[in-house]
């Protein structure tokens, strides 16, 4: 009987995780929708990927004005993690009348050097600039990165920059 009930626990639970996940889906292309961008909503959900980032924390931002008839542009601004490896993420989304453009930028923030941070078999150095303190880095794939090493007393964190453009019809 204690199987039973712990099978029993353990479906209703993963239904209740559904139910959360889903209103959250819901409640983030409702807000898009809101600000007029209502042919994108599978590609907002897979980009947001908002089930894969504990903790987070979302903002929702549009500019003032209209871009003109079939355009609108929302940024969705998340950060999530955990204390000494956060994320931040910048996801801009521009709907026209054809098509759903993002362009996605991300802030990893990790404790210690980027020597220790960033893996030297996936990443090379396309370009050092150090009178602005950053490296330019690429991977195999031709991905951009900038890093930057930051020391406050005898604590040193990684700041790594990502960015990366993409795009799909509309739903």
């Amino acid at each position: 009987m204690n199987k039973k009930f712990y099978a029993l626990f353990l479906v209703l639970s993963l239904q209740s995780f559904k139910v959360v996940a889903l209103s959250d889906n819901e409640q983030l292309l409702k807000q898009f929708h809101n600000y007029g961008m209502t042919h994108c909503d599978k590609f907002i959900l897979m980009q947001a990927d908002l089930l894969n980032k504990p903790n987070r924390s979302i903002d929702i931002e549009s500019p003032i004005g209209e871009l003109g008839q079939g355009y609108s542009t929302v940024t969705l601004i998340i950060t999530y993690g955990y204390k000494g490896d956060t994320i931040k993420q910048d996801l801009s989304f521009i709907e026209t009348p054809n098509r759903c453009i993002l362009t996605k930028r991300a802030t990893l923030t990790s404790k210690g050097p980027c020597s220790q941070n960033i893996n030297p078999d996936y990443w090379y150095i396309s370009k050092s600039i150090p009178q602005i303190d950053y490296t330019s880095y690429r991977n195999k794939g031709d991905a951009p990165m900038l890093a930057k090493e930051i020391n406050v007393g005898d604590f040193k964190a990684c700041i790594q920059e990502f960015r990366l453009t993409s795009d799909s019809k509309h739903d």
